[in-house]
């Protein structure tokens, strides 16, 4: 089985790119922030390329370093707990899938992900209220729609 992370400008809903999303972030000084993300933007490489290895578990440890830089980088967050999802740290997942609501409320599909982690920890009322959120969100939503 390939793996690959593909870049947030193709993904659908994706509002900003890994080094772009991490560059709102305040710095703490100019060259902070730009060592930020070259930072981040090093560990999705490293990311793609465990990946393209079919190293899921190296992936996500070089996902979560990019975190470490910055936690609010959307497709970051977003990546992570779709690798989380393939090793079925369902919990994990749902972390993160959270942490991106919180960033991102009016995301529909961030609320489907969030339902699907919590469908496979058995979370039958969350599972329904997060893909009742979404179509809430985007009435045509084929993702929600689909449950």
């Amino acid at each position: 089985m390939t793996m690959s992370i593909t870049n947030p400008a193709e993904q659908k809903g994706s509002t900003s790119s890994p080094t772009e999303a991490s560059s709102q972030t305040a710095p703490s000084a100019p060259t902070q922030g730009a060592q930020n993300a070259d930072t981040i933007r090093q560990a999705i490489e490293a990311a793609e390329a465990r990946a393209a290895a079919n190293d899921r578990k190296g992936a996500i440890a070089e996902l979560e370093r990019a975190l470490s830089v910055d936690p609010n980088v959307p497709f970051v967050l977003k990546t992570l707990g779709g690798l989380l999802m393939q090793e079925e740290a369902h919990f994990e997942a749902l972390q993160r899938y959270r942490q991106l609501i919180r960033i991102q409320p009016e995301n529909a599909e961030v609320h489907v992900l969030s339902a699907v982690a919590a469908l496979g920890m058995g979370r039958l009322d969350e599972f329904n209220s997060g893909i009742a959120r979404a179509l809430e969100l985007d009435p045509v939503q084929s993702d929600a729609l689909r449950w």
